[in-house]
């Protein structure tokens, strides 16, 4: 058996000693250095606000066992908070397990940009976060409670050749296959395309107004689908669903308050928008059993060519009429370049040109206009009152002008 030269002995044994003794000694106490010393807890958070630009707070650090990073609390600024949060790393990918986690829906706004950079940083790497229990508070104002919980949300971010994709489903009830999906993809040009599916359950509209800023200012719950292209501050999208929850006065400009009462259901056909601004609408109202004041229903034949059947308006043992009762209320709107369209929605008059909005006891109360593609002009007159121009001009007018579809530029002669 050949045997090595001394010096080649000992310069195997100095390398055994260094690979098998030193370093690990080394890396052992450079990890216990970093993380339990002084100062180490203080600097990690130092530098997630460096990486995320908001202020973290987290418990202290404990590990386990190898691989396993746990703290019993984590905070982000003020608007978001998680209990019981567990890390570890698989090959390539970040996994983040949390027990229960809480948000503020007034600052979803600005959680989504610090998820944008992070998304967007060079150095991002795949991430699965799991939460059990999401509490999202969606209170305003005087409110004392609005709070949704989401159960079993889980959202992936990888890569699809050189671009990021973001997975995320979730559900309602956890007893119940009532999932929440949703496709976020950033595309070779830059943009930022995204698919909500919420067909199996309903959302809160708040919810879905930082996705969708044309539904801001809306309440009740969404059930249908949304798709959107977001690139920079600009959000391009479509919806199509139903919205339940509001009353009919909801959906009326504000100078009628109290002028309308009964649940009302929209159908939303096609919503196409840009921003907070309405490309193309189509859709319905309905409602089953409300009334309208007078005044309203005045307006309604004024500002929008409603036609009133007189003879059937009177309500018995009610003299004056101040209020007009009905059984259903049943109006498809389109909203366009062209302008406005109303028309009556009930199934039995289908294709007829004197459908009905309005019945009460088989009998109309009033007929749709007799023509369409009015000009947005008389739906803001509508909307903000008596006016001596035929566009208003006072900064409500403005406003509801700007959020509606821009009108076809008219073609020139050559």
């Amino acid at each position: 058996m050949p045997t090595l030269h001394e010096t080649t002995r000992k310069r195997i044994c100095r390398l055994g000693f260094f690979l098998l003794c030193l370093a690990p000694t080394v890396v052992t106490s450079g990890w216990i250095g970093s993380h339990y010393l002084p100062g180490s807890h203080e600097r990690l958070e130092a530098s997630l606000a460096e990486r995320l630009r908001v202020t973290p707070k987290l418990a202290a650090q404990q590990n386990p066992k190898p691989g396993l990073t746990r703290f019993s609390f984590a905070t982000l600024a003020d608007f978001a908070a998680a209990n019981q949060v567990e890390l570890r790393k698989l090959g390539d990918l970040h996994v983040v397990q949390i027990k229960e986690a809480s948000l503020k829906l007034e600052s979803l706004g600005e959680l989504l940009k610090v998820a944008a950079r992070e998304w967007e940083s060079p150095t991002a790497e795949p991430l699965l976060l799991r939460i059990e229990v999401l509490n999202i508070d969606s209170k305003r104002g005087d409110e004392t409670k609005n709070e949704l919980a989401l159960h079993n949300v889980r959202l992936q971010v990888d890569r699809v050749g050189e671009f990021e994709r973001l997975r995320l489903a979730a559900q309602l009830d956890p007893n119940e296959a009532n999932a929440i999906s949703a496709l976020v993809q950033q595309e070779a040009d830059g943009t930022w395309r995204a698919k909500l599916d919420a067909s199996a359950t309903a959302l809160p509209v708040r919810l879905l107004s930082y996705c969708a800023p044309v539904l801001k200012g809306l309440e009740g719950k969404f059930r249908g689908k949304i798709r959107w292209d977001s690139r920079g501050e600009q959000i391009v999208g479509f919806a199509q669903g139903t919205i339940t929850g509001n009353k009919l006065s909801d959906y009326l400009p504000g100078r009628f308050p109290q002028d309308a009462t009964g649940e009302a259901l929209v159908e939303l056909e096609e919503l196409a928008f840009v921003g907070d601004r309405i490309q193309r609408l189509n859709g319905a109202l309905q409602v089953e059993s409300g009334e309208l004041s007078a005044r309203l229903f005045a307006e309604i034949e004024k500002k929008l060519w409603c036609r009133p059947q007189a003879e059937n308006l009177a309500t018995p043992g009610i003299q004056p009429q101040q209020s007009i009762p009905f059984d259903r209320l049943a109006v498809r709107m389109v909203f366009n370049e062209k302008g406005f369209s109303l028309w009556g929605d009930l199934p039995e008059d289908a294709g007829r040109v004197d459908a009905r909005l309005m019945v009460r006891d088989g009998k109309a109360l009033l007929l749709q206009p007799a023509w369409v593609d009015f000009s947005a002009g008389y739906w803001v007159q509508f909307a903000v009152g008596e006016t001596p121009t035929a566009m208003p001009v006072s900064r409500e007018a403005i406003e509801l002008a700007r959020r509606l579809p821009a009108p076809a530029k008219e073609k020139t002669a050559k």
